[in-house]
């Protein structure tokens, strides 16, 4: 969580609120599309003190459905919210996940939400052998011109 550590820092200079909280690790898969078991790290930035998971998100990022389906129950996502959901589990073996995600999304769109299917994990497999491991961080030094490794 380096990376959100300094996020964190910059928000906070700039006179903001931060607030973030860690859950299972990236090298743990949990079962797919269950709602109460997430897995990653949620921050939130805003322009005063943060304390919880706050009202109505205008963005979520989503390696599968849990997250957003968790801030649905919870009323924290509305209409107009743009979903930016990793659609690995949409070409996935299993019949059954396939479907469960699909089925998912269809919610998603059905609630008035905005929902954008990146090929995450594919873009990460030009750059390292595990695109679980810190993909994000090496996509970014290289968008930004820090340079990184192509691992083949």
């Amino acid at each position: 969580m380096r990376t959100t550590g300094r996020r964190a820092t910059a928000c906070s200079t700039m006179g903001n609120g931060t607030w973030t909280a860690e859950m299972i690790p990236a090298k743990i898969t949990p079962p797919a599309v269950r709602v109460r078991q997430p897995a990653g790290g949620r921050v939130r930035f805003g322009p005063g003190k943060m304390t919880s998971m706050g009202n109505c998100a205008d963005l979520v990022v989503a390696f599968n459905g849990q997250v957003p389906n968790e801030r649905l129950l919870k009323d924290a996502s509305g209409g107009g919210t743009v979903i930016l959901l990793e659609n690995k589990e949409a070409a996935d073996p299993g019949e059954q996940i396939r479907d469960m995600y699909n089925s998912a999304v269809e919610g998603f769109g059905s609630r008035g939400l905005i929902v954008h299917e990146p090929v995450v994990h594919e873009a990460c497999l030009e750059f390292v052998h595990d695109p679980s491991r810190r993909c994000w961080a090496r996509l970014q030094r290289r968008r930004t011109g820090a340079g990184i490794r192509r691992r083949v």
